[in-house]
Order: structure tokens, then sequence, then C-alpha cells
């Protein structure tokens, strides 16, 4: 099914391995930093928007305990 798909990668694995060292570096860098920093900037979000739901959680609780005493 996917036959393609590996027959590929495995044409792009075997090009970049050929390359000059330097070269792989590059490559691998100018892949790999966009990747890690949007990955990097999805955990950033997606802690952000957990700690202001649970401090907005907080905040509720602790109104509601000051309403009833």
């Amino acid at each position: 099914m996917f036959d393609w798909l590996v027959s590929w990668w495995d044409g792009v694995e075997f090009w970049v391995v050929g390359l000059w060292f330097p070269f792989q570096f590059v490559l691998v860098m100018a892949v790999l930093l966009p990747v890690c920093w949007g990955v990097a900037l999805g955990i950033d979000r997606a802690v952000d928007r957990v700690s202001a739901a649970l401090n907005t959680a907080r905040r509720n609780a602790a109104d509601k305990r000051e309403r009833t005493r």
C-alpha cells in the first residue's frame, strides 16, 4: 500500500547519506530547527491554555468558598 512512500524515503535517505557531511548538517538543521521550534511553540501554547483553565477553575472555587462563609 505504501510501497511508493517507502521507496521514496529510501531514495531520500540514500541521497542525504551520500552528501558531504557539512551539507548533511546544514540540511538537517534547516529541517530540524523549524520543526523543533514549531513543536516547542505548540507545547508552550498548550501549557498556557491548561494553566489558564486551571487558574480560572481555582479562582471560581475560591470565590464559591468565600460566598458560603
